[in-house]
């Protein structure tokens, strides 16, 4: 069974992980990617080691488009699905618009939220997501928050054809480091032992409400004995703008900024957390919380996105309405001070993410789309809602 893959431009940087999460979704199955986006030799090399087809169309929004069709009718008989990956609106609307007289079944997947800035563009954007939806075999979403709240703003029930399959997590980087590892790592930024570390892995932001963290870490400061640290993993412009903040309410010093870490150096940082934090106002999934769990480490979130679906309020960890502070420093500091908590919330979390979370439970599911399209397609009983 052959998978058409349609994605945005590729970056070198993030090639391999991109490359690794199309070959895990599509185990079973031959994959083409096709690429909005200039050829790029070093994307290019890496496609080529996993023998992986590609195709490239190009920069830019007509002709890119055109070449995407003109690829489509060329090649309608070589495809069994045909999957949108990440920005639908873009990427997706023309090949959806064309499925039926291609006859290729059309899987869109919504990675995160579009609310662009000016009312027209917003206006938009739901319109063809709208359409997107009544009109593609079959819409992925990444969370059960996200599909909910992508629904009600555009004030229809959940499709038949509508299912929620999260981006998958690659395991083999994400367990548990040994106690030296963890250890090693506190060190280098001298913090003790008997130091309470809070973790935060992210790519700094706005929406990602980093200034909550710097309140909620002054409040459990205040509150406790031992000296309490948070670790910023990630860097961005925006990470000066959240020191003057921290330096003006006084917790400078006990923020540190590592910047960012390949990935296989997270799993010793999430070791040498006693907590993972996220204070984002909006999430469509947030990898870092299953990542922690992983490594068996707790977190505490708001309640928002993909926290509903990866954390289990009270026996993983906690969910905290945005935006208490009060609320969630006294549930970081129960799992601060107690340590059976800790660790059981962490092993628990652990087994709830390997079971929901990883590859192998994404691919299953995606196995299960594909071929259940493909059948369905060839027995003619697509399924296309054309009101």
């Amino acid at each position: 069974m052959r998978v058409l893959n349609i994605t945005g431009s590729v970056s070198p940087d993030n090639v391999d992980a991109s490359i690794n999460r199309f070959d895990q979704y599509f185990r079973d199955h031959a994959v083409t990617t096709m690429i909005f986006g200039e050829h790029d030799r070093r994307v290019a090399r890496h496609f080529e080691r996993q023998e992986m087809d590609f195709v490239f169309l190009g920069e830019g929004m007509l002709t890119p488009q055109l070449k995407a069709l003109r690829y489509i009718f060329a090649n309608r008989n070589e495809f069994d699905v045909a999957h949108v990956y990440g920005s639908p609106q873009v990427f997706g609307t023309l090949p959806t618009a064309i499925s039926n007289v291609v006859d290729i079944p059309m899987i869109i997947r919504f990675n995160g939220y579009k609310n662009p800035d000016s009312e027209l563009k917003r206006r938009l954007t739901r319109f063809l997501e709208f359409y997107l939806l009544k009109r593609s075999d079959a819409s992925v979403f990444i969370s059960n928050e996200q599909k909910r709240e992508v629904l009600q703003s555009l004030s229809i029930d959940s499709p038949e054809s509508v299912r929620v399959i999260p981006p998958g997590i690659d395991q083999k980087w994400f367990d548990p480091a040994s106690s030296s590892d963890a250890s090693s790592v506190r060190s280098e930024y001298d913090i003790e032992d008997n130091d309470r570390v809070i973790g935060a892995v992210l790519n700094p932001r706005p929406v990602k409400r980093l200034d909550r963290a710097m309140d909620i870490l002054k409040e459990t400061r205040h509150r406790m004995d031992d000296d309490v640290y948070l670790v910023v993993i990630g860097d961005s412009d925006y990470v000066t703008n959240v020191q003057r903040y921290a330096s003006r309410i006084g917790v400078a010093e006990n923020v540190i900024w590592p910047g960012r870490k390949a990935t296989d150096e997270l799993a010793a940082w999430y070791s040498a957390f006693d907590v993972t934090i996220l204070t984002s106002e909006r999430e469509s999934f947030g990898m870092s919380i299953s990542e922690s769990y992983l490594c068996e480490t707790p977190c505490v979130v708001y309640d928002v996105g993909g926290m509903v679906d990866q954390v289990i309020d009270g026996e993983t960890g906690f969910r905290i309405e945005p935006y208490e502070i009060d609320v969630f420093a006294d549930n970081l500091i129960r799992l601060l001070e107690d340590s059976d908590m800790n660790e059981a919330f962490g092993k628990k979390g652990q087994e709830y993410v390997r079971e929901n979370f990883t590859y192998s439970s994404v691919s299953e599911q995606y196995r299960t789309l594909v071929t259940a399209l493909s059948n369905h397609s060839a027995l003619g009983c697509r399924h296309h809602d054309s009101e």
